[in-house]
């Protein structure tokens, strides 16, 4: 209530009768029945309501508190003000209008609300939530900090000019809204939702710290093309029908990890660890992404996505097998063998110790088999040594090469790893036909995988 009293207060019901500023409400106290008469004596005999500036500076309303259908204009502040119960505007049209330092218990809601003037709050406005559903700002919105137990979502909302805002909420939801002239969002904690949200002009996300920042949990059909994303966290985040990724900037981003604690670590999209997810889908997120690091210069990275790309590929191709007529379900069993072949051997041209590992299984393997089977059995034959006194010649066993598999892992080795680095080169010892098939099958495995382990080594010193 006013001060001075209830004399006071109907002397200024009165006057406000024709319109006047509502400038004698700073610093007051108002209930659920001051409101209600404050509200009686705005209404025009023609239903409407409207309010030609306001200052609640520093006002407490000890009640739930609904402008609806009310046209503010000239300067409406809200600074300082204390709402013991919810806010909401519904219906309602405002010119310039301040929040900063205000300060609500229950929720503040923008239903169907326009606002011609500037939406600002120059100091931090704490509540216990913010829903707006078709908020239209035609200037720019600047939120200084807003504090909000509960959620903060924005949906099928327009704003003209930029958006300006920090949050510390658990989630806060910008579906369907529109930023024609870009977003700077601050967030210091919880996580992010922006689905079919579009941007006008280039905007920044940004995580407040390193140490915890806040996430990214969904970008379904939005035109990422013209953001920026720093210090947050895109563990959980589905990209679902997202485009324009190659051309998304990130700096100091989280990615998830893979599954299973023997898989190599690496950057994981949330969408790879989901099984009733395309394969193809996230294939074109994962070339996206490597594209936007490559350009930035980010060669780890660019391995990372890279390698998720081609899971997906071999993964895409599997669930093709049982697709298709005979001819297509033979090709993906194809493309799915030598991608799995290509993944096993060296990881995809990224992986150096399972290139190495592949190289040395397969020179120990045809060492094996050589020392097995590679080598003939001599027969006995007989050399002359010397001439008898009657001028014939005298024979004697030659002393041949045992044929054990010990006795032959020596040579069986040399063979193999000479084999193994060349293609064209022929052995200069006789063997058995199986021998030379080995041989053979090395000659053309063996450069094909040491040139996979000289690429993997050559990609990790690039990373």
């Amino acid at each position: 209530m006013l001060h001075g009293g209830q004399d006071t207060w109907k002397a200024f019901l009165r006057r406000i009768q024709d319109g006047s500023k509502l400038d004698e409400l700073r610093g007051c106290a108002i209930g659920a029945d001051e409101f209600g008469q404050l509200l009686d004596n705005l209404q025009r005999r023609d239903g409407t309501l409207r309010i030609n500036g306001a200052d609640f500076t520093d006002s407490t309303f000890v009640s739930d508190v609904c402008f609806k259908g009310v046209t503010f204009g000239g300067e409406t502040s809200f600074a300082g003000t204390t709402f013991e119960g919810s806010l909401r505007f519904e219906k309602v049209t405002l010119a310039d209008v301040s929040f900063g330092g205000a300060h609500a218990r229950g929720s503040v809601t923008f239903d169907d609300v326009e606002v011609t003037g500037d939406l600002r709050s120059d100091s931090e406005m704490r509540i216990g939530a913010m829903h707006a559903n078709t908020l239209h700002c035609r200037n720019v919105s600047t939120f200084a900090s807003i504090g909000s137990v509960g959620d903060v979502e924005i949906y099928d909302s327009t704003f003209d000019a930029r958006f300006i805002a920090k949050i510390d909420s658990p989630n806060v939801k910008f579906a369907n809204s529109r930023f024609d002239t870009g977003l700077t969002l601050t967030l210091t904690a919880g996580a992010l939702i922006l689905d079919h949200a579009s941007f006008g002009e280039p905007s920044v996300i940004t995580g407040f710290t390193n140490d915890s920042p806040a996430g990214i949990v969904s970008l379904t059909d939005v035109d990422v093309s013209k953001l920026t994303l720093r210090n947050v966290d895109l563990s959980r985040c589905h990209f679902g029908s997202a485009y324009g990724v190659d051309e998304l900037i990130m700096d100091n981003v989280r990615w998830g990890h893979p599954r299973h604690w023997w898989q190599s670590d690496r950057a994981v999209l949330a969408e790879e660890k989901t099984t009733d997810v395309d394969p193809a889908s996230v294939a074109r997120i994962y070339r996206g992404l490597r594209k936007a690091v490559e350009t930035s210069k980010d060669d780890a990275g660019a391995a990372d996505f890279y390698y998720g790309e081609m899971l997906m590929r071999r993964r895409r191709r599997l669930r093709d097998i049982g697709k298709g007529n005979a001819a297509s379900r033979l090709a993906a069993l194809v493309d799915y063998t030598l991608l799995s072949v290509y993944w096993a051997i060296s990881g995809f041209g990224l992986r150096v110790g399972r290139s190495l590992a592949a190289f040395a299984v397969l020179v120990g393997a045809c060492t094996i088999l050589l020392a097995a089977a590679g080598y003939p059995v001599a027969e006995p034959t007989f050399v002359p040594v010397g001439v008898t006194s009657d001028g014939l010649l005298v024979y004697s066993p030659e002393v041949l090469p045992s044929n054990k598999f010990g006795d032959n892992l020596g040579r069986a080795f040399r063979l193999a790893a000479q084999s193994s680095v060349s293609l064209l080169q022929t052995p200069a010892q006789s063997l058995t036909p199986a021998g030379d098939w080995i041989v053979l099958v090395l000659r053309f495995t063996g450069p094909i995988v040491l040139g996979l382990a000289i690429l993997a080594v050559r990609n990790k010193l690039r990373r």
